[in-house]
């Protein structure tokens, strides 16, 4: 990878993309964006409605320290620190597992089946829960 990122969001994000589709990353647009919504602090409508922004050298070093990280294969989420689960954000790190969008399947089931049950009070014990999003979203 080259040592400079381009100053400006577009040509930024344009980059960024397509070395994550050089290296091979499933998703590489939809990467390079949620990694520079982070460091900007912009939702994704946000960074499109400000493409022409000049980015900071401080940006521009935070940037070019995910995409190094993404292009050697770490989750996005660890890089960003986040993720959603059943409409909720959790905070992840290399010590929790991230939570996979099958385990959403299996929250409804469990709602659905407690709700089909009849019962007004349950409990649910999550062991090793890690991020514990599935006693949470419960």
């Amino acid at each position: 990878m080259s040592n400079s990122l381009p100053e400006k969001l577009t040509d930024c994000l344009n980059y960024c993309g397509e070395i994550l589709k050089q290296n091979n990353i499933e998703d590489a647009r939809l990467n390079a964006e949620l990694m520079l919504c982070e460091v900007l602090r912009f939702s994704r409508i946000d960074m499109y409605r400000n493409y022409d922004k000049q980015l900071s050298d401080q940006e521009i070093t935070i940037i070019k320290e995910y995409l190094d990280r993404r292009i050697l294969r770490e989750p996005l989420q660890y890089i960003i620190g986040r993720t959603s689960f059943y409409g909720l954000e959790f905070i992840v790190n290399k010590n929790v597992l991230i939570p996979r969008p099958e385990t959403e399947l299996l929250v409804e089931k469990l709602l659905k089946d407690i709700k089909e049950s009849g019962k007004k009070k349950i409990s649910v014990f999550e062991i090793g829960s890690g991020t514990g999003c599935i006693s949470i979203a419960l």
